[in-house]
């Protein structure tokens, strides 16, 4: 696996979704409601946005062909939003938490050039995701900058980066599957993401298309496999 490919599963559902429940049950033992009401009404509203965007492409083509926007990238949404909470969260007040919430941010921007890097998304469509997930992160540290901010303590933290490692070599959770479904099943339509927008032309990263799934060739790279997969 390349730099950009692992910096891609970085952002992967297994790994940054079993962090954000990292978070939301720290909140939880810890009692922070308040902070865990705001996560959890942030967080969840930007990966409802997500989904949103990728079923109006898939079960009504919508999208931008201008800038070559089928969705909000997933990856990006959910990296910027998770690593800068979760920096803030295992530091304690002071410099460091700072230069530690700008490398979580730093790190969500960079899942979100190896997500163009590996042809899975359109620069748009990262640029979108990275200012969604940088929005709730930043609310959330807002909203808790004045209070006594709960600590995940240097165990969680030395239990967070085995974690990433493992669920970064996981197999991928099959989301494009449950979203054509769940396209096909509000659409009405018998298949759903079969006509897409006319494109005007292709960015320099040529993502793959969300038109209608194919057989696929193992040695043959994702941008060439034909369009049907709707990267997360």
């Amino acid at each position: 696996m390349g730099s950009w490919e692992a910096l891609s599963a970085a952002g992967a559902l297994a790994v940054t979704g079993a962090l954000a429940g990292v978070i939301t049950a720290a909140l939880t033992v810890q009692r922070a409601w308040g902070r865990l009401q705001c996560w959890c009404v942030l967080f969840g509203a930007a990966m409802a946005l997500v989904v949103a965007s990728k079923l109006a492409f898939l079960g009504w083509g919508l999208g931008v062909p201008a800038l070559h926007f089928r969705g909000i990238s997933g990856h990006a949404a959910r990296a910027a939003a998770v690593f800068p909470v979760l920096a803030w969260l295992l530091l304690g007040p002071g410099r460091r938490r700072g230069a530690a919430v700008a490398a979580g941010a730093l790190l969500g921007m960079l899942v979100g050039v190896a997500r163009v890097q590996v042809h899975a998304h359109s620069a748009s469509e990262v640029v979108a995701g990275c200012l969604l997930g940088w929005g709730v992160a930043a609310g959330f540290i807002w909203h808790a900058r004045c209070r006594e901010a709960p600590q995940l303590g240097r165990a969680t933290a030395v239990l967070c980066l085995p974690l990433v490692c493992l669920l970064a070599s996981a197999g991928p959770v099959p989301t494009q599957v449950w979203l054509r479904s769940a396209a096909r099943y509000l659409s009405g339509q018998e298949h759903a993401a079969l006509h897409a927008p006319a494109w005007p032309s292709r960015p320099a990263s040529k993502p793959a298309e969300m038109v209608k799934p194919q057989a696929r060739r193992p040695s043959a790279p994702l941008a060439a496999r034909g369009a049907g997969s709707l990267p997360a």
